[in-house]
């Protein structure tokens, strides 16, 4: 399997640019954190929560839009361009083949969501006493939070990647693909907002399941 992981990131001709993808989020998201900062200052009965859960939301939001677009580069293309066919001559299980890609897209996105998180976090402790936006020092009560957030953050990041990835072997377009990102992104901010993000949970076990049928049913299928 690491053998077939690797393959699929040599096939990742421009990876430099998903690397800079992941430099413009993560300063986008440091800008983004001194809004929310500044923000906070004009309500003097919030802490740091507010400015984390804002922070949190926007990363995941950018890398469901970002896995959207990796899946169209690592699966989609392969079908429109027919590359896959290629694929399906190789003396290896289609099944590892098709799981190698998942795995590829899963540790891509995930790596560079949490070296934006860990960078936006370091940006809001060590600069907000700093510019003196905070109100309050950055207590173990917000690490907490933050931690909390974060690790909501990463699954509800799976799980929809997942779902952006069944969407990919079902339907094979790069349209059907965009959508589900976008559906995704309102259905995350939906549980995020309403603090339910322990549906995520669930979520990540139906998409894992759907993968898997996805893969079973409709990986082989060339149109």
């Amino acid at each position: 399997m690491q053998l077939l992981i690797q393959l699929e990131l040599s096939k990742l001709k421009k990876i430099k640019r998903y690397i800079l993808s992941c430099v413009l989020i993560t300063t986008g998201m440091c800008l983004f954190t001194t809004i929310s900062l500044f923000a906070i200052e004009q309500d003097r009965a919030t802490n740091y929560n507010n400015a984390v859960k804002m922070m949190n939301a926007a990363i995941i939001d950018c890398y469901l839009i970002f896995s959207g677009v990796l899946v169209t580069r690592v699966i989609v293309e392969e079908y429109i361009k027919r590359t896959a066919l290629i694929l399906f001559t190789y003396s290896v299980s289609r099944r590892h083949i098709m799981m190698a890609k998942v795995l590829l897209i899963l540790g891509i996105t995930v790596c560079f969501a949490i070296i934006t998180e860990l960078i936006s976090i370091t940006y809001l402790i060590v600069a907000g006493p700093h510019m003196k936006l905070a109100l309050n020092t950055f207590s173990e009560a917000d690490f907490v939070y933050w931690l909390t957030q974060f690790c909501w953050g990463i699954i509800l990041i799976i799980s929809f990647t997942l779902l952006n990835i069944s969407m990919a072997f079902i339907k094979k377009t790069n349209q059907h693909v965009f959508l589900t990102s976008l559906l995704s992104v309102i259905i995350a901010q939906i549980l995020i907002s309403q603090d339910i993000q322990k549906l995520s949970l669930i979520l990540g076990v139906l998409f894992i399941i759907l993968t898997e049928i996805s893969i079973k049913k409709f990986a082989d299928k060339i149109a």
